[in-house]
């Protein structure tokens, strides 16, 4: 009993002077804390995966708006969102923008740039192969109609586009059968992860504001089960190793398809930061050898990019490694760091949209 009460008070305490520190009213959430905390609004999806949740409404870790549209994409608040998009961009977390706000996306930027609609259909986590999945299927969506894709990836997708496991959890991917694409979605028939102890502290939820500001109890529960995958050496496992071979073809498949249709097809490829310091060193005659798995997922990368120019589908192949690695030469280490928090900060996808909308305006140009 003692022990419950000073458990008690411990908790009270923590909150009140957690809200003093916030500024907050000593009682109540008040309309900020009434949002949830989603990070990228996944949830379970027994072919892809996972994927946002249409409708779902929160923020992130960051305390910034994520909102999903009743289309599954990420709502960019820029008064176009019930239209179906000019452009539709698809990708993984960088295409969706984790650590930002929703206006703070390179698609949302794209979107006011352009004047007109740009879906953001990224998925955070996704590899090449769910990327190019979510595409085919959001395009059976009534009404979408864009005329241009944007399909985004980062030298890291090419190792998940082999991954079966990620960690922790089971992974659809394709491979390779005969030359044609194969999607192996089986592991996730066992349906979505059961609800577990964890989620029904709701009390805590609708009530305390320092609770809010920790990880949901699913993602909590999730990094638990992620911890003990990683003890375990299960938390990553290859389906097969041509994640670069998987990765070109479904790019291909995607641009030779956006081609019948009479769309545009623009792949998009960025990099994290220290993805730009690797390229720059094998570019001076460093070997993967002398690196490490992202060095060779970098070098992975450039073939990948070579070999959808080679096929020859009219692709338009747009490498974001020049632009940042001129901001990194010209303005030092501090103003390309200022690009980016993990992912890419709202002053990066700014630079990143304003690149791309160059590049279309001048495709379209006379």
């Amino acid at each position: 009993m003692a022990i419950g009460i000073s458990l008690s008070a411990a908790l009270l305490l923590a909150e009140g002077a957690y809200r003093l520190w916030k500024g907050a009213p000593l009682w109540g959430v008040g309309d900020d804390a009434a949002q949830p905390r989603i990070d990228c609004g996944n949830r379970f999806d027994p072919d892809l995966g996972w994927k946002p949740l249409p409708g779902l409404k929160g923020i992130n870790g960051e305390g910034a708006p994520v909102a999903i549209g009743a289309d599954g994409l990420r709502r960019n608040e820029g008064g176009w969102d019930e239209r179906s998009p000019a452009y539709l961009a698809v990708g993984d977390s960088y295409t969706f923008g984790d650590q930002v706000g929703d206006r703070e996306s390179w698609p949302a930027y794209l979107e006011t740039l352009l004047g007109q609609r740009v879906g953001n259909g990224g998925v955070c986590g996704y590899g090449v192969g769910q990327a190019g999945r979510r595409l085919q299927s959001l395009l059976q969506q009534d009404g979408a109609a864009p005329q241009g894709i944007l399909f985004g990836v980062i030298p890291t997708d090419l190792w998940r586009t082999q991954a079966k496991a990620f960690y922790g959890r089971p992974k659809p991917y394709y491979s390779l059968e005969n030359g044609q694409l194969a999607w192996h979605a089986e592991a996730l028939n066992v349906g979505p992860p059961p609800t577990h102890p964890t989620e029904t502290l709701s009390f805590m939820d609708r009530h305390s504001l320092l609770w809010r500001a920790l990880p949901s109890p699913t993602a909590l529960w999730e990094k638990i089960q992620t911890r003990i995958a990683l003890q375990r050496g299960e938390a990553h496992a290859n389906a097969h190793e041509q994640g670069p071979e998987v990765a070109c073809a479904v790019i291909v498949e995607a641009a030779r398809a956006a081609k019948q249709a009479g769309r545009t097809f623009h792949l998009i490829v960025q990099y994290k930061l220290k993805d730009v310091i690797l390229r720059d060193k094998l570019e001076r005659g460093a070997t993967t050898a002398d690196a490490d798995q992202d060095a060779a997922s970098v070098a992975a990368m450039s073939r990948v990019m070579s070999c959808v120019e080679e096929a020859e589908t009219g692709a338009d192949v747009l490498d974001s490694y020049p632009m940042l690695h001129k901001v990194w030469r010209e303005q030092g280490m501090g103003a390309i760091a200022a690009l980016y928090h993990d992912h890419m900060s709202a002053a990066g996808n700014r630079m990143t949209a304003q690149w791309i909308a160059d590049h279309l305006r001048g495709e379209a140009a006379p």
